[in-house]
């Protein structure tokens, strides 16, 4: 499903869909603004993950304007979608008034801007919305982990290593989710565990250690201070 590009974000919708405000840099900012409503919210784990793919989806089909708070309902809504998706619960911490009033509306209409918007973004994704996220991929990857803490330190590890990859413009056209996932991993079990791949990890994930490398080591130069050292032979198969 993953590989399926009518399922995945334009590599290049910003160069080639939207016009000269939308820069990588307004997305960033919208990434970071969603990623506020999340955490005010408290919304579902995963729902950051899945808000993102819906906007890059619809910013690949759906040019913008310089207006901040339309964008900022565009990202907002994004999250409202991705958080029903996540959990059904949703609406009972929820509602289209809060969203709006997060992106500073204030009228009585505002309920109905943020149903509009909604129906614009499903319509822009064709009403599928379950393409898998990395998030996904971490937690299908560590599903045989038991409670050991360990186990429990390398999983949220690599979620925050995957999370931080939304940010970055360019690895939502370098690497599919489950790479991402991979290589979060990989740096995971590094950090925590001083463990290099394994042959287990390979045939679980579907990846050779020397497949991930370039996704690696592009996650690895964005940890601020990294307290280990990356190595060539990390990726390179024992003899």
């Amino acid at each position: 499903m993953e590989r399926n590009t009518k399922e995945r974000p334009s590599p290049h919708f910003l160069e080639m869909i939207q016009p000269g405000y939308m820069t990588v840099e307004v997305r960033t900012s919208m990434i970071r603004f969603m990623a506020g409503l999340t955490k005010q919210q408290d919304l579902a784990a995963g729902t950051l993950h899945r808000a993102a793919y819906y906007l890059d989806r619809y910013l690949s089909v759906t040019p913008q304007s310089d207006d901040r708070m339309r964008l900022c309902l565009v990202g907002a809504t994004a999250v409202f979608l991705a958080a029903k998706y996540e959990d059904r619960s949703t609406v009972s911490k929820l509602n289209a008034s809060a969203v709006a009033t997060y992106c500073g509306y204030i009228g009585e209409t505002r309920n109905r801007l943020v149903a509009c918007m909604e129906n614009e973004i499903l319509t822009a994704l064709d009403y599928n919305l379950s393409g898998p996220t990395a998030y996904t991929f971490v937690e299908h990857f560590t599903r045989y982990y038991g409670q050991e803490m360990e186990d429990q330190v390398v999983q949220q590890a690599a979620h925050r290593l995957a999370e931080s990859t939304l940010h970055d413009y360019g690895f939502r056209a370098r690497s599919l989710p489950s790479v991402v996932a991979a290589s979060a991993i990989f740096l995971a079990r590094l950090h925590v565990l001083c463990e290099r791949w394994s042959k287990e990890l390979e045939s679980l994930t579907g990846y050779k250690a020397i497949e991930l490398m370039d996704c690696v080591c592009n996650i690895y130069n964005r940890i601020p201070n990294p307290r280990f050292q990356l190595y060539r032979e990390y990726f390179l198969e024992d003899p």
